[in-house]
């Protein structure tokens, strides 16, 4: 027993260390977002980037059924949205809890999140309507689509941490995506 007293004693100094070493994701997440406006910016605003602490929010069957099926590494929880009324994208940090330290999974996820909603902020703005554009069924589509498109043309790299593979018609509505955004790349 006397020769695990020390570890014992050191636990919370060892613990609150890891803690503090969590990973921050906002200055990694600001790039990301800095890295997409600059490649294609529509003429538009750059959106502010938002990290919440809020609680996360259990998605709904019909939430769900918008992002198609076959939906992979996801708890069904909302990780992120776009507020179009205050030029916002928002990223619930708590997504990341389990992680402490920015390994390959944080940061391929956060340029999900990023690129994901940065269709969104596209798509809600009305000179540029990509899923109009496209004629994808919703907006949810849409901005999946975009998860597959702009971590190629902006990384040069495939991002492995999408919500779920593209679907045959998906591909169509992707190339016609891509041309859009090359066309109106800065």
């Amino acid at each position: 027993m006397k020769k695990y007293l020390p570890i014992f004693l050191l636990f919370p100094f060892v613990f609150s260390i890891a803690k503090a070493a969590a990973c921050d994701i906002h200055p990694i997440a600001q790039s990301y977002l800095n890295e997409v406006y600059n490649y294609v910016d529509f003429g538009l605003k750059k959106p502010r980037l938002i990290i919440t602490n809020d609680s996360l929010i259990k998605l709904s069957k019909e939430d769900k059924k918008q992002f198609g099926k076959n939906i992979n590494k996801t708890r069904g929880l909302l990780a992120s949205y776009t507020d179009l009324d205050n030029n916002e994208i928002v990223i619930y940090s708590k997504i990341f809890e389990d992680h402490d330290r920015c390994d390959g999974f944080v940061t391929n996820k956060l340029k999900r999140l990023i690129v994901h909603e940065y269709t969104h902020y596209i798509d809600g703005n009305k000179d540029f309507e990509l899923s109009s554009l496209v004629g994808t069924e919703n907006l949810e589509k849409t901005a999946v689509i975009g998860e597959h498109i702009f971590p190629k043309l902006v990384w040069d790299k495939k991002n492995t941490r999408v919500i779920r593979p593209l679907t045959k018609n998906e591909k169509k509505k992707a190339m016609l995506i891509r041309n859009f955004i090359l066309k109106n790349k800065n």
